[in-house]
Parts: structure tokens; sequence; C-alpha cells
């Protein structure tokens, strides 16, 4: 059994003498420093809700910004809300007002509206004045006075506008009666003519070709003259010497005269006597460019036989030498194929090793006779060369249609398969409808003519051209000397109150017939305008000045001509009446007649472009290319051509050879 005893018999058993009743005594705490702690923490609450809560009076903003407003509101701790209006009296950005006024205080909980400008509106509507007649300084207060942000002004020289007046304007946007704030215009406003010094910088030209040398030239109005040297330093074509010295001044009435380099001197060999492949290879040692033709000889085939330069003469490296090459002399006598057959005539020339080529001509012969060649019966050809033989196609007999009519001519026409072309004109001897003439007299039609019988139309008719305009006139001259006539107008200005302008009076022939070359004068009605006068023969200052004086608007139009010397003027679209408001006064002003440059180094395209571009010009040139074969020259570029460097009449047919490379 445990000798463990209840914890209540502890509690029961006698206690130790060191034992003794236990009295607690209360103790009294020092409150004073909790006091001034919680004191201070009310202290500052106190002060921050006077802080926050004080409230502060709104200022006078006036000039002030956007950011302005927002940073007195992050520093006040009060609520703005900023409000942005289009506004043409405040720069973007601008305070404009606050609500409430300036001076109220207001507190954390209080709203302030701040109205801030966001500039002048971009889409209102602007009224768009007659730029044309204003100055610089009137555009640029108009677009200070309408805050405009797309005008824009480019200066440029004029002969014609006074500094600072607009030449033209172009709107980029809209138009003049749409015409919004944010619009882009572009004014075009003279910087008066251009004036030249007297005296021009002169470049170094070193690096310089002649077409180089020659833009200069026409940019500064020189004249210049070209020499050419050889030099062992300077490319062919590059200029070798200036006759001014390069970042000098020189006079305007000066002539420069430029050196240009042919290059490094080529020494010609004498080739006689060589093969060709060893003259190849002389001349490639050399840098020379050879060229060949052949010449019938007993020597060796190629053997050189001669040359165009003589043995020591100098060359540059764009000259080449021709040789004359030794070629065999076989022949062939050609026999008799005059009056066979064709059938005939192709087998006796293959008896004669012959090569022929057939070619269909007219003839009264039967069809497909022999009836020439291109050479003499009994002549030698050379075997590789080739024989034309021409034969008959056979042919039709044309009658005279001037005793036929025209039913009578369509029934011959039909029988004969031949289709005929009636060309009506207008007749002073033949009455309308009577056939008095043809192309092709009484006799053989030639199988590639066109038969064409002219119809009388009678004598002219002239209608009542009253109330009809200037162009019906014209239109109607036109029209019948299209026919035959030689009909010419006088135009005469009469002033009619109350009538449209350019409208016909009377005339000197009504609803009559008159004869081809007769004149029909016209009177045509006017409002008291300006009447052109003639300016043929006058130059462009003489025109322009009298534009200007009576506010006509014109065109001068560059033109080539071979009738007028350069500056002169003709050819204008009104004269001796007056001209229509509205409407331009056009005329031509002479550049002379075209100069055809070398085409030396072109390419055929750029020949066709430069031919297209003067003949934009009236230079009216004909171009015909032709292409050969060339060993020396690359394909596609200019070989030769049969007018270089001089002055042509318009019209003028140019010849430019074109390469093929070298024939395989």
């Amino acid at each position: 059994m445990s000798d463990k005893k209840n914890f209540l018999d502890d509690i029961n058993r006698p206690k130790p003498e060191s034992f003794q009743e236990e009295v607690f005594i209360k103790h009294k705490r020092n409150l004073l420093p909790s006091i001034i702690v919680a004191s201070s923490v009310l202290i500052a609450v106190l002060v921050l809700i006077l802080v926050f809560t004080r409230g502060a009076a709104i200022p006078d903003m006036s000039g002030w910004t956007g950011n302005d407003v927002k940073e007195w509101s992050d520093s006040k701790n009060i609520l703005v809300v900023i409000k942005d209006v289009y506004s043409s009296d405040y720069e973007a950005g601008v305070f404009i007002s606050a609500q409430p006024e300036a001076g109220t205080k207001v507190g954390r909980n209080d709203t302030v509206t701040v109205t801030v400008s966001k500039g002048a509106d971009p889409n209102e509507e602007i009224v768009f004045p007659d730029l044309k007649n204003m100055t610089l300084g009137q555009v640029n207060a108009w677009i200070d006075e309408n805050k405009l942000t797309g005008v824009t002004i480019r200066k440029e020289n004029s002969s014609v506008f006074p500094v600072d007046a607009v030449i033209n304007y172009e709107m980029v946007d809209g138009s003049e009666s749409t015409f919004i704030r944010k619009h882009r215009v572009r004014v075009y406003v003279s910087l008066g003519p251009s004036i030249l010094d007297e005296t021009v910088s002169v470049p170094s030209f070193s690096d310089y070709d002649k077409a180089q040398v020659l833009k200069w030239a026409d940019d500064y109005e020189i004249n210049v003259e070209f020499l050419e040297q050889f030099s062992e330093y300077v490319e062919y074509g590059r200029v070798a010497s200036q006759s001014i010295e390069a970042y000098t001044k020189m006079n305007r009435t000066d002539v420069l005269v430029i050196t240009l380099s042919l290059g490094k001197a080529l020494k010609v060999p004498d080739f006689t006597g060589m093969s060709k492949t060893e003259a190849a290879e002389v001349a490639n040692g050399l840098g020379i460019q050879l060229q060949y033709k052949n010449e019938v000889s007993k020597k060796p085939e190629g053997t050189v036989l001669g040359q165009d330069y003589e043995p020591g003469v100098e060359i540059h490296s764009k000259q080449m030498v021709t040789l004359t090459l030794a070629a065999e002399s076989e022949f062939i006598t050609i026999p008799n194929l005059i009056g066979l057959s064709s059938s005939e005539a192709s087998g006796l020339a293959g008896i004669h090793g012959l090569n022929i080529f057939m070619m269909q001509k007219e003839s009264t012969e039967p069809s497909g006779t022999v009836i020439g060649l291109s050479a003499a019966q009994g002549s030698e050809i050379n075997k590789d060369d080739i024989l034309y033989v021409y034969v008959s196609k056979g042919n039709i007999l044309v009658p005279d249609f001037s005793a036929m009519s025209r039913q009578a001519a369509d029934l011959w026409a039909m029988d004969n398969g031949i289709s005929v072309t009636y060309v009506e004109v207008y007749s002073d001897i033949y009455g309308s409808g009577v056939l008095f003439g043809q192309n092709h007299p009484e006799g053989m039609l030639l199988d590639t003519e066109r038969l064409v019988v002219y119809q009388s139309l009678g004598k002219i008719s002239v209608r009542d051209f009253s109330g009809s305009t200037k162009l019906d006139v014209l239109e109607w001259q036109q029209e019948v000397n299209s026919k035959g006539a030689n009909i010419a107008l006088k135009f005469h200005t009469v002033d009619i109150p109350g009538m449209d302008i350019n409208r016909v009076v009377d005339q000197s022939f009504k609803n009559e017939l008159i004869g081809l070359s007769s004149r029909l004068d016209v009177w045509i009605s006017t409002d008291g305008g300006v009447i052109a006068p003639d300016f043929t023969g006058l130059h462009d200052e003489d025109f322009m000045d009298w534009c200007e004086d009576n506010g006509i608007t014109y065109r001068i139009e560059k033109v080539y001509s071979n009738e007028y010397s350069k500056g002169i003027l003709f050819g204008q679209n009104f004269t001796g009446i007056a001209i229509p408001e509205g409407t331009a006064f056009i005329i031509s002003e002479s550049i002379g007649r075209p100069t055809i440059p070398l085409f030396r180094g072109f390419r055929e395209i750029e020949v066709r472009g430069w031919v297209n571009n003067v003949n934009l010009s009236g230079a009216e040139l004909k171009l015909t290319i032709v292409y050969e074969y060339s060993p020396t020259v690359a394909v596609d570029m200019v070989i030769r051509q049969n007018i270089a460097d001089k002055t042509v009449d318009t019209g003028t047919e140019i010849k430019v050879y074109i390469s093929l490379g070298p024939a395989d």
C-alpha cells in the first residue's frame, strides 16, 4: 500500500515557526509622466485638426497655368477641378476663371472649379481673304489675328511680282469657302527678281567633264570656249586646265577657256602585213581600238592591207583605227534570168550556186515573170552576196474618173476588186457631186498604191452666225478649210450694251455661196474690255508690262522656232479683240532653233529621252535609230550620229547608230 498522503493532510500538519502570516501592503503610483505624454498627444492632434480644417483663401490666379493651379491645390489640400475650354482670348494652358472667385475662403471639403484655355478652336470657320492682292505683312497680320496654325509662307524669286507681294497660294486642306483655323495653306511670296553679281567666283573644274562645265556656265551665264589636248595624268573627257584660276573672281562678260583632256596619247603602229590576230594583240597592248573592213586581194585572208591612220600618228583612247583586211576573191557570173518564170529562175540560180532573194514588183508583164535583177546579167557577184530577183505582180489599168458618175465609179471598183477612197473637197469650178480628180493618173495602178478620187462639194455656203460665239465661227473655218477651202477670217469688235460678249453681231456674207479663197469679216460683241494688241516680233518685257498695267493674267510658253530669233514673241491666242474676263492671255516666246549635242556615251533610252524632251517644246525632231554590230562599243550604246554639236531646223531628222555588240 502506498505511503503517499492526501494533500489535505498537509494542510492540517503543524507549521514551522518560521512560517508566519504574510501581510501585503499596496504602494502608490507616480502618474505625472503619463499625464505629460497624454497632454502632448492631445496638443498634436488639436494642431493637426486646426491645420487641416482651418481652410484657405483662393488667390488671384490671373496669368497662372494649369500646372500652377495644381501645385497650389496640392499645397493647400484643396480639391480643384480643372475645366478645359477653347478660347481665342487666352493662349493654350492659361487660367481663365475660378469658381468661387478669388479671395473666397474654402476648406478641405470644398471644391474649386478652375477654367483653363485650350487655345483657339481649330475647327472655327475663318473668313478667307483675297491673298493674291495682299503683301507679306498683311498675310502675317491675318495669321496672327486669327491664330492660324496651318499657314506656311515660302519665298521665291520673281521678275513679275514686287518684293513681299503674294505670287500664289495652294490649299492643302479644304477650300476657300470652307476654310477653318486648322486647315493648311502654302503661300508663295516674291523675293523680287534674282540679281546676278557682275563677277562670279570660279570653282576648280579639275573633276568636271564638259557637260558639268556647260551646266555651271549656263547657271551663271558665262561664255565658255573648249580646247582639247593630250594628258598623261588626266583621264579622257575631264578638265585638264582652266584659263581663270580656281577660287578667284571673273567678270561675267569675260570668256572662260577650258582645256579638256584627250587622255594619254597613243601612237599608232604600222599594222601593214600583220594578220588580224597579230594586229589585235598589238592594238590591245597599246590600248588602241580597232575596226575592220574587207577588200578582195590575192594575199592570205585576214592580212592587213592598210590602215586609216598613218603609223606614228597620235590618237586618243576613244578613237578607232580601221584596218583593211584581205578577203578571198570568189565570184560567180550571173546567168540570163530575165524573162524566165520565177520557178525557172530559181532552178538556174541553184545550178550556178547563186544566193537569190525574190521580190515582187509592179509591172505590165505577166504575173510571176522575172523582170529585173539587182546586178547586171553577165557580171560577177561574190559567192556570199545575195542577188535580188524582181518578179512581176501584174497590175490593173485605171480609167479617167472625171468622165464618170459616182455610181459608175463604184461599179468599176466592184468589178476590179479595188477599194476607192472618195475625198470631198470644195471647188470654184466643178458643181456639187462631180468627180474631177484622182491621185493616180489614167493607166497602170501599182499594187502598193491607194486609189483616191476627188468629188466636188461646189462653192462654200456661209450660214448666218448671228448670236453664235467666235469659237463657232473658228470651228466652221477649220471644217471648210480641211476640205480644200482657204477661207480667211477677220474679226472686228463692237460694244453693244446688254449683249453677251464674244457673240456674232454681223458678218460680211450671210446665207450665200462664196469662193474658196474668200475673206469673211465678222463683228463680235464686247463689253468694252481690254483689246489685245499684236505683240508679234516684240520681247517678253513688253508683253508682261502691258499685261500688268492692264491687270491681265498671262502665260509665256517657250518653244523652238525656225522663223523667230531667240527671245522674240509670236503666236498669241487673242489679237485685236477683247480678252474675256478670267481668261489667260497666252503667247509663245522663241528659244531659237534646237542644237543637237554629241551623244557619245549615251544609251539608246537616254537619246530617246532627250529627243522627247525637246519635242515637248516644239522641236519636232524626227529620230531614226539604226542598229549595227560593233566589236568595240558596248551593247545599247551610241556608235555615231549623222548630226552632232550643230544647230538645226525644227523637224530635222536625226539618225543615231546603236551598238548590238560584236557580231557572233
